[in-house]
């Protein structure tokens, strides 16, 4: 890591301009119109005129907010959760559903996938980009399958980062303060005629929750570069690295004591991109993405045999969460003009993911599965004011096999700013890696197996008998044993949303109606299965169905001069055959952001959310009571030896005492210092 971070600075020092910032304006939302968007049908088109739901998290509303991490700003989203198991964990949900690992939603930086092939999810608090590095946060509220495959399940994040001529020079970005809040971030741009460039690197630090060991600090670095070969070619490349060290588990807890997290990822984009006019584009793109964690527990067991003189065999046991995952993946895209009135996007996407790992698979070879994809969308207007979109995504894997994922809506605009559009999709989830081959098993001691096979020299019963040749065949113990006998989850979508606009005032809005019905929904089960310790174990199967509907609210205003507001609230209902997963999101959330331009160079920003009751899956059944949360920011801007500088307090979860995973992990007040100069 110190190696890329020398690399990045001598590299920045040695080819940035110093000077003020050049900012170009971001189209749509921060000049209070309806913004474009690129994440719902892979096509660049207003918001209004996408094919699903679509919220835009802009760079102001990122600026307002005062956040340290990526996970913090998503309650501004309708029907998003966000909850801590502890400091450094966060979990991010949409519509319930959702366990810590969260492993029903797509998450993408600059477009490629970033979810765990082990798990399905998304490690929030490790993520190589500050917050700083982000232009917005495009967010499809719904499955996004057709555009972006079969884990756009429940909804689809796309992490935008910023294009290098955005800014120009250095910029240099510190948070300090309570709960051991220690962030500092350094980054560089600049451009030419044929090339631009940004770098950023950085750590975020804290000591995590009071009582909890659960401190973290992540370094990371960035560089993004673009060359121009040619009037009409351009290849781009991204570097990120991130390197992580975080406490987990429990202060007198013996089962889940404290211990350490080491973690690394790496992952290098390049991309290749022929312009041919405004909506004549062709690229192809290879990622490659590579993470490690290294976690473990030594623990003192014991185990007394059930046969007289019933001898207790002491032994200490490891118990890892090692492992090693890899994604390589080739992509293209063509957009065309079909005509004048239709226009439409297609490509196609191979993909390898793997996971290493003992302790998830007992078994030290890669563990892999493969992906190939193809995909389609048409946009066409037949007449003035009317869109219709059509998209279809077809994949196969080595775990599921074939599936065919539709998507059809259509969208009417009788007067200008006012549009209503009805839509249905289907979409599927893949079974993880772990959900389809898991074997977390702990091998016996040699202590143990001796003993045993002792038994079997004297005179026992049959059953006896039989019973200790099973124990000799198997682990000690397994938590986990994936039959492989599990097929994809199934959702039907369904929409119809009315989304505003009042031009010439920065007000637009957007009400959704929705009922979503999940089939096959992957869940664990107990059985048969013995060993020294145990009777049974968990497998993995389709067993549960579930039926949601509900209503969402979004609202951008700037309802006075310098004035900004922001709501979103939703209302969700879930049925299921499982009372868990009935029980498993809240039927209301709302949020609201204001700020304000004040005299003196000055602002300020209010954030407001609550969250309903509900239970977190995989958390023991335990219900959270409804929580509220405020977060407060107040800055101002000057000019310090010709650069732009500002200065901001922030403070979060004011009321604290919010529980946001378990009753016994409440989130805590946290103030802080914000320092920005330059960018």
């Amino acid at each position: 890591m110190k190696r890329w971070m020398v690399f990045f600075c001598v590299a920045a020092a040695a080819t940035a301009e110093v000077g003020s910032a050049s900012q170009e304006p971001v189209a749509g939302d921060e000049a209070g119109e309806l913004p474009v968007v690129l994440s719902a049908s892979r096509l660049n088109q207003p918001a209004a005129e996408a094919p699903a739901a679509i919220s835009v998290i802009d760079r102001e509303t990122i600026a307002l907010t005062g956040a340290r991490q990526v996970s913090e700003l998503f309650p501004l989203i309708p029907g998003f959760v966000v909850g801590h198991l502890s400091g450094n964990s966060p979990v991010v949900a949409y519509h319930g559903l959702s366990d810590p690992y969260s492993r029903r939603m797509q998450v993408l930086v600059d477009g490629v996938s970033i979810y765990s092939p082990l798990y399905g999810g998304v490690e929030w608090s490790e993520l190589p980009i500050a917050v700083e590095d982000i232009d917005r946060i495009e967010v499809v509220r719904g499955p996004n399958a057709a555009s972006y495959g079969a884990n756009a399940f429940l909804g689809t994040v796309n992490i935008i980062t910023r294009d290098p001529a955005t800014d120009r020079g250095l910029g240099l970005r510190v948070n300090a303060g309570e709960s051991g809040i220690g962030d500092t971030s350094f980054s560089a741009a600049g451009h030419g005629d044929a090339w631009r460039y940004r770098i950023s690197a950085g750590q975020r630090a804290d000591k995590g929750f009071p009582g909890l060991p659960d401190s973290s600090r992540v370094n990371y670095a960035n560089l993004r570069a673009h060359l121009r070969l040619t009037d009409q070619d351009e290849l781009s490349v991204i570097l990120r690295q991130s390197v992580g060290v975080l406490e987990q588990g429990y202060y007198d807890n013996a089962g889940n004591g404290p211990r350490q997290r080491d973690t690394e990822t790496r992952t290098l984009n390049l991309r290749w991109t022929r312009a041919l006019g405004p909506d004549d584009e062709i690229w192809a793109q290879f990622s490659s993405q590579r993470r490690r964690n290294q976690e473990a527990l030594d623990l003192a067991a014991s185990w007394r045999s059930p046969l007289p003189p019933n001898p207790v065999f002491p032994f200490a046991i490891r118990v890892s969460s090692d492992y090693e995952s890899r994604r390589d993946e080739l992509e293209f895209q063509q957009t065309l003009r079909l005509g004048a009135d239709l226009r439409g996007v297609w490509g196609g996407q191979y993909r390898r993911d793997g996971v290493r790992s003992n302790p998830y698979f007992h078994r030290e070879e890669w563990v892999n599965s493969d992906l190939s994809r193809l995909f389609g969308n048409l946009e066409w207007s037949p007449l003035r004011g009317v869109l219709v979109h059509g998209g279809v995504m077809f994949e196969t894997n080595s775990i599921t096999g074939g599936s065919l994922s539709p998507r059809l809506s259509l969208s009417l605009t009788p007067v200008p700013g006012h549009t209503l559009r009805a839509g249905a999709s289907v979409a599927r989830r893949t079974p993880t890696l772990f959900e389809s081959h898991g074997n977390q098993s702990f091998d016996m001691p040699a202590s143990i197996r001796d003993y045993l096979r002792f038994l079997l020299t004297l005179p026992l019963p049959p059953p006896t008998r039989a019973a200790i040749a099973g124990y000799l065949t198997r682990p000690l113990f397994t938590r986990y044993l994936a039959s492989g006998n599990v097929g994809d989850e199934r959702v039907l979508s369904r929409e119809i949303t009315y989304i505003g606009s009042l031009a010439g005032t920065g007000t637009h809005w957007e009400l959704r109606w929705f009922s979503d019905q999940f089939k096959g929904m992957v869940a664990p089960y107990r059985v048969p299965y013995s060993t020294p310790f145990q009777s049974d174990t968990t497998d993995f199967a389709n067993r549960e169905w579930v039926r949601e509907h509900g209503l969402e609210l979004s609202l951008k205003a700037r309802p006075w001069a310098g004035g900004h507001v922001q709501v979103a609230a939703s209302r969700n209902i879930i049925e299921s055959s499982s009372a868990d997963e009935a029980a498993s999101g809240p039927v209301g959330t709302f949020s609201a952001l204001v700020g304000q331009e004040l005299p003196g160079a000055m602002t300020a920003g209010i954030g407001y959310r609550r969250t309903g009751s509900f239970t977190w899956l995989g958390t023991g059944g335990t219900a959270l009571p409804a929580w509220d949360a405020w977060n407060f920011r107040l800055g101002r801007r000057f000019q310090w030896g010709g650069e732009r500088v500002e200065l901001a307090w922030v403070t979060q979860h004011a009321r604290g005492r919010e529980l946001e995973i378990v009753n016994t992990v409440p989130r805590q007040r946290a103030s802080f210092v914000q320092l920005r100069i330059g960018h």
